[in-house]
């Protein structure tokens, strides 16, 4: 039943699509809009930028309800983003994984904001609302990019103020007594010099589980986010834009379950909706910044400034063994600081286009965990340590200082033919403190050391671009990829807490098309490459402890298929298809050997469609249908590739219709997100050993423990806009 309701959401998607980037020109005869990225930072055409990059428009954001960055993966096929916890967030793209956690860690697909790289990975869980577009890069960016990042970069620009008054507001109910309320006010304050805009919103559930230990709705959420921004424009060579933001997020309940061998698991519920945590769990995070981006334009050479500073404090509290019993506790709590400063030239003559920039970056995280294990009743754990409980307490006081040159040229060989080059020179120096207060599994002994290593990379980039025709683009490009090194977050001993692991490096081999046919109403863009990884940094649970090492090599071959089209102009289509050979050429962890594994996070086949059909109709009024649908193979969460814990999903749809009243200024739209129950696990992490008795444990059994994605949701929306 399940695969023909996939065959029929896959047939109704492609009779149906939204459009996927911000408009910015009159469309052509009907047929698909331009659109303008940013990804060599500057402002270029979508289908003139030889670069891997998927661009989601303001419009479709709002329309496909994409709340958070997690639910950017549905549509850009091969990007994964799960969360372990809230505040633990695991990305990857190409094979690029950030499966290290802890303060002095990088992620591998870095999260930028407004060009502001966001240092940590619990400040990347945030309400997305009032944006013009996200562009996904794929591949390493790290030639013009803040951070070098190894597997891609996903850049999320917030909208700016209007020169002309505008206001939007909506409010929303759902199931699980879902209430969000989010709105926008925009206009000039001084004439043409200066305006504002404020954009506000309000999330608020009850919560998509039940645990069945305490008796409480769990997975809640509460979450209030503000920005605030003034353009101030003096003349027509100076723009400064001063953004501040605040976001709260005190959700109640961190509902996670288990998966596996859970038969000889006592009072264990089976159902996705119904958890059995002895601890509800829940978070208390605070995050507010303040960003001034400045730009002027010195006779043809601009200048562009861009300085942040963000702040944050978080508080998590979860049970990582999703059983009744008190087994593994966590209470993390994480104090961030970071200050960044970007400054950029651009300039062009008839042949050259060129970008140069310094950067620097000081991030200082403080994290503190109170841990407590314990084997679970009648576990192999318990039988081992005689019953034994372990309090523990310990962390990291982390401290990073990043300095980078940058240069990039594109110059025109002939009126069809360009060759870039580019370079980054990236300085890291890491250093801070490990301290285990209270020893127990994870640090074996009290202890409190400093810690300090720098490393430094070069990045470089070459692409060649031609024009086949006028809306057929080819283009070759090999770049390199750099993650910074790290300590590990727990040690058992102060010897080897003080040993660092080194960076991860990519070279990025790849060719791609970007086409147009049709009288611009078919758009097909295509990339093949290859990614080859050494130096992987690599995270492996041994028993009831977590081992990281730099761990060998690996390589990715893949192929992206982006399709896009607008038979007619009522009509928009798109099907995204990301197949990935990622395989680990050497990794040897400890003594176990895990060459020729499968990469974590990495799905072989991953699929997304959809569409949307408009009718219009007099005085303004409208009726709109969209649905789109996305598939992902198989996904593993450690080296080992457990075949018990791969994590797929089959048909994960949405829909929505949505009519616009008369006169324009009222919509109402019904939605409903994953209509087909798909329910998968997020992570799958092994706890077998904390949780098996010692028979099915030796027998092979295994148990992983991981956060569902949320059942069946539906609502209404009614939306004002001035």
């Amino acid at each position: 039943m399940k695969n023909q309701l996939y065959v029929s959401a896959c047939a109704a998607a492609l009779l149906v699509t939204p459009a996927f980037a911000q408009d910015t020109n009159e469309a052509r005869q009907g047929g698909l809009d331009e659109i303008v990225v940013t990804a060599e930072r500057r402002e270029t055409s979508l289908q003139k930028t030889p670069v891997a990059v998927s661009a989601l428009g303001g419009e479709f954001i709002r329309d496909a309800r994409i709340d958070d960055v997690s639910d950017v993966t549905t549509k850009v096929p091969g990007l994964v983003i799960n969360y372990v916890t809230g505040t633990q967030a695991q990305i990857a793209l190409r094979g690029a994984g950030s499966q290290v956690d802890g303060p002095f860690a990088d992620q591998a697909v870095a999260i930028f904001v407004d060009d502001v790289f966001i240092g940590e990975e619990a400040g990347i869980d945030f309400d997305l609302f009032d944006i013009e577009r996200i562009e996904v890069l794929r591949g390493p960016q790290g030639t013009l990019f803040g951070r070098n990042v190894v597997g891609g970069a996903v850049n999320i620009i917030t909208r700016s103020p209007s020169s002309n008054p505008d206001a939007v507001i909506e409010a929303t109910y759902g199931r699980f007594d879902q209430l969000d309320i989010r709105g926008m006010v925009s206009g000039p304050l001084i004439l043409d010099t200066l305006a504002a805009q404020l954009s506000f919103s309000s999330k608020n559930s009850d919560g998509a589980f039940y645990n069945a230990t305490t008796g409480n709705r769990v997975g809640a959420a509460d979450e209030q986010s503000m920005r605030l921004k003034f353009r101030f424009t003096p003349n027509d060579r100076t723009k400064f834009d001063l953004t501040g933001n605040y976001s709260r997020n005190k959700g109640f309940g961190a509902p996670a379950d288990l998966s596996g061998d859970v038969g000889s698991i006592a009072m264990f519920d089976p159902s996705p909706n119904v958890v059995n945590m002895n601890v509800d769990g829940g978070y208390n995070r605070k995050t507010w910044g303040v960003t001034g981006r400045l730009e002027h334009d010195f006779n043809g050479i601009v200048l562009t400034s861009i300085s942040a500073y963000r702040e944050g404090e978080h508080e998590t509290v979860f049970d990582t063994d999703a059983t009744a019993f008190r087994t593994i506790e966590f209470t993390q709590r994480n104090d961030i600081q970071q200050f960044s400063q970007e400054l950029r030239l651009t300039g062009e003559s008839d042949a050259l286009q060129w970008v140069a920039g310094l950067y620097y970056l000081n991030l200082d995280i403080t994290k503190i965990e109170d841990v407590f294990v314990a084997g679970a009743p009648g576990s192999i754990l318990e039988a081992i340590t005689g019953g034994a409980t372990f309090p523990e307490q310990l962390g990291q006081e982390a401290h990073t200082r990043s300095y980078a040159a940058y240069a990039q040229g594109t110059y025109s060989l002939t009126d069809r033919l360009r060759a870039t080059a580019g370079l980054r020179y990236s300085y890291d120096k890491k250093f801070g403190r490990a301290f285990c207060i209270i020893p127990g599994i994870q640090c074996g002994e009290v202890y409190d050391v400093p810690l300090s290593e720098s490393w430094d990379a070069f990045t470089p980039k070459f692409t060649l671009d031609y024009d086949l025709a006028d809306d057929a683009l080819v283009y070759a490009t090999v770049s390199r990829g750099f993650k910074g090194g790290g300590f590990p977050a727990s040690s058992p001993d102060p010897a080897s807490a003080v040993v660092p692991y080194n960076p991860e490096y990519a070279w990025n081999y790849e060719i791609g098309l970007k086409s147009r046919f049709l009288d611009n109403r078919l758009q097909a863009n295509i990339t093949a490459f290859r990614v080859e990884y050494s130096d992987l940094q690599t995270q492996q649970l041994d028993g009831a402890r977590i081992i990281i090492r730099n761990a060998g090599k690996a390589h990715v071959n893949g192929i992206e298929l982006e399709l896009a089209a607008r038979p007619v102009p009522q009509l928009d289509l798109f099907a995204n298809y990301a197949y990935l050979d990622a395989v680990y050429d050497r990794l040897v962890i400890e003594t176990d050997d895990f060459s020729g594994n499968r990469i974590n996070f990495t799905p072989k086949h991953s699929l997304s469609a959809g569409g949307s059909y408009r009718w219009d109709f007099a005085n303004d009024s409208s009726i709109v249908f969209r649905a789109d649908v996305s598939r992902r193979s198989k996904v593993f969460h450690e080296p080992s590739n457990p075949a018990k814990g791969a994590v797929k999903y089959d048909a994960l749809a949405n829909a929505s219709l949505t009519y616009g009243l008369p006169g324009g200024s009222w919509e109402v739209a019904l939605w409903g997100k994953n209509i087909f129950n798909e329910r998968y696990q997020l992570t799958a992490l092994e706890r077998s050993v904390f949780l098996l008795p010692a028979a099915n444990f030796l027998a092979g059994d295994q148990v992983f423990y991981g956060a569902y994605n949320e059942p069946s949701t539906y609502g209404v929306t009614i939306r004002w806009k001035m």
